[in-house]
């Protein structure tokens, strides 16, 4: 509802003010502007979700790999120790450790948009085992306020690599310029 009235809102300030440019400027094509403008954005917004798509199914793939290969068992059963501490509600063996750990898994590594529906997935699983399903569990409040509590920095961006590299050998930039002067 709130949404609804913000674009709303938007529209006719824009409208608006192609009226005083109109009017007050005599700027004739401001409308034709406007509209392409809007087309323009329009059509940025389906690249951008367009390439979020296709990133979204990638490692959302890799993950299900990861689940069907062993690996999210693997983790799960490492950190059974920690997760038994952080989640003493989880019954043990309950298929939300391993989404658990697949949503850690993917934040630790910077993956957001895979982060996101493992998240959902466990609060999802957690919300079966809750007794009391008006209220959030503990162990549902803990996952949603993970990030802030366990990952403040993120340990391993999937970037990380890539930047060193680049800013190492493919450009000139300050990290270079300093390793330069080191030299001299």
């Amino acid at each position: 509802m709130l949404l609804n009235r913000l674009w709303i809102g938007l529209f006719s300030i824009a409208m608006i003010m192609g009226l005083i440019k109109l009017i007050f400027l005599g700027d004739l094509v401001v409308f034709k502007d406007i509209v392409d403008a809007l087309f323009s954005s329009a059509k940025g917004a389906f690249e951008i979700a367009l390439y979020l798509t296709g990133a979204l199914c990638l490692w959302m793939g890799i993950m299900q790999i990861g689940e069907k290969g062993g690996a999210v068992q693997l983790l799960t059963r490492a950190f059974a120790p920690l997760f038994s501490k952080i989640f003493p509600d989880i019954p043990k063996n309950h298929p939300a450790q391993g989404s658990i750990m697949m949503n850690f898994s993917a934040n630790m590594l910077g993956l957001d948009n895979a982060a996101t529906p493992l998240g959902l997935k466990a609060m999802n699983q957690l919300q079966e085992i809750n007794e009391d399903k008006d209220t959030a569990s503990n162990a549902q409040i803990m996952l949603q306020n993970r990030s802030r509590i366990y990952f403040p920095i993120r340990s391993f961006p999937a970037n990380t690599i890539y930047n060193f590299f680049r800013l190492t050998y493919w450009t000139d930039s300050g990290f270079n310029q300093a390793k330069n002067k080191l030299i001299q």
